[in-house]
């Protein structure tokens, strides 16, 4: 059995996209780990392209000595030793080349299983069509997706309407607050966190499906006028209206037509990986 938190040979590598949403993603996450360790954060670390990171970090009490670009990701694991676990969550734009950057499965995955001293882990891909990453031979890594060959879902309804969150990822590390022993076998797994996250997701893409369907199609088509009116007058200010709005219906239309489901790896793995209540 590993328990989680375990700070004293352990690592946890946050991975975010370029856009700040994704930031806020393991920000979050981050400062759940920060708090369920007792404050420490000298085993965080970040990977990201985003401008503002430093900036949200340092706002959230998050280290920035330990902010990297995602060119570095590969070679910052290579210089990890004598670690015994590692805890991995990707939240970024993803599709069949990848995540965001072009990181590829085998390149991410054997990297951390080749760190020295490993026995137990997790990775956890929060970015759309994570099913590219669901490799069948991993014996030390539980690898865990938020969804398979669809787009995963983000919503500002998980968090509350403070950013547009990646749901499934947002609802794992909510888990982590107040573990729920899901499958009823006396201990707080990473797969009780899986069950729950994926519950929770689908219940809220439920909620938002059938909330629109009520007014879908009216505000679609009336929507879809106001972009079209918008692009005859491309001045700046209709173009930036323009690429909200189209955002936004892309959004809600992507919502409406998905059927997110989360998958899991090496639940051997999963049930040995124990959190701390």
């Amino acid at each position: 059995m590993v328990h989680i938190p375990n700070i004293h040979d352990s690592k946890w590598i946050f991975i975010a996209g370029s856009e700040t949403r994704f930031v806020f993603d393991v920000v979050n996450a981050a400062n759940i780990v920060q708090q369920k360790q007792g404050n420490c954060v000298n085993n965080i670390y970040f990977f990201t392209d985003c401008s503002n990171a430093a900036a949200i970090l340092s706002a959230n009490d998050l280290p920035c000595g330990q902010l990297f670009g995602l060119d570095a990701l590969t070679r910052q694991i290579e210089l990890f030793d004598d670690v015994s676990s590692i805890y991995c969550a990707v939240s970024s734009h993803g599709d069949i080349d990848g995540i965001e950057n072009k990181i590829k499965p085998n390149e991410l995955i054997h990297k951390i299983e080749n760190i020295k001293g490993l026995t137990d882990g997790f990775v956890l891909f929060g970015q759309c069509y994570s099913g590219i990453f669901n490799l069948t031979d991993q014996s030390k890594l539980c690898v865990l997706g938020a969804s398979n060959f669809y787009p995963s879902i983000s919503s500002s309804e998980a968090s509350g309407g403070k950013w547009v969150a990646n749901v499934f990822f947002y609802f794992f590390f909510e888990w982590f607050k107040n573990p729920v022993d899901v499958d009823g076998d006396k201990q707080h797994t990473i797969a009780d966190a899986y069950k729950w996250a994926s519950y929770k997701t689908n219940n809220l893409l439920i909620e938002l499906k059938i909330r629109d369907s009520k007014t879908f199609n009216e505000w679609c088509i009336q929507e879809q006028k106001n972009i079209e009116l918008l692009k005859k007058n491309p001045i700046p200010a209709n173009i930036m209206d323009c690429q909200v709005r189209e955002a936004a219906l892309n959004n809600r239309l992507n919502i409406y037509h998905n059927q997110q489901e989360a998958w899991i790896s090496n639940c051997d793995a999963a049930l040995r990986l124990i959190v701390k209540v």
